[in-house]
């Protein structure tokens, strides 16, 4: 019993799906949720918090304002948070090269 592998073009490799892949892939669809969560869920809860007929005492205003900055704060957590990954991994790349030229220069 012989296996055949399916025909292929010259030009295209089969994909591989690694670890690294999926990981990446979740990573963005978790930033993604939280960016569109945190933008849209402040209206939705004030809609909901917002009494269905005129009444002289409402909180919309004051659970607006607190969601509104819950938002700021969490979208500025999130680049801060971005730009520190960022950073952190340029660090341990650059780290990573040097042992790299220290292993190929003791050769």
């Amino acid at each position: 019993m012989t296996t055949e592998t399916p025909p292929t073009s010259p030009n295209k490799t089969p994909l591989k799906i690694t670890a690294k892949i999926v990981g990446r892939w979740i990573l963005i669809g978790a930033l993604l949720g939280a960016f569109l969560f945190s933008w849209f869920s402040p209206q939705l809860i004030a809609w909901y918090f917002a009494p269905p007929v005129e009444i002289a005492m409402t909180c919309r205003g004051a659970v607006e304002w607190g969601l509104n900055m819950y938002r700021k704060f969490l979208i500025g957590g999130l680049a801060i948070g971005a730009f520190s990954g960022l950073i952190f991994l340029l660090m341990v790349q650059k780290r990573q090269s040097r042992r790299a030229l220290l292993i190929v220069n003791k050769s």
